[in-house]
């Protein structure tokens, strides 16, 4: 019996990487690049939520809500917010 995988498996919660530094970095990069404050690590854990989107709407303003998933997105891609 041949068993053939084809597959690839992305985690980023912490189980296989830890990802939560890179996490916090573009957090705060998605902040500051709209001009929030810059939020402690202990904010960003209180606003930790089940998705990067709510947590963002924890730490900016509602208006800045989209712009700052796409600073989040940038940083994410970039590696070095």
């Amino acid at each position: 019996m041949t068993v053939r995988c084809q597959a690839v498996i992305f985690d980023l919660d912490g189980t296989l990487v830890d990802s939560w530094q890179m996490h916090v970095r573009c957090l705060r990069a998605a902040c500051t690049a709209l001009g929030a404050p810059e939020p402690s690590g202990a904010r960003i854990a209180a606003a930790h939520r089940a998705t990067d989107l709510e947590t963002i709407a924890c730490l900016v303003e509602p208006e800045m809500v989209a712009a700052a998933q796409g600073a989040y997105q940038a940083a994410l891609v970039a590696g070095r917010p």
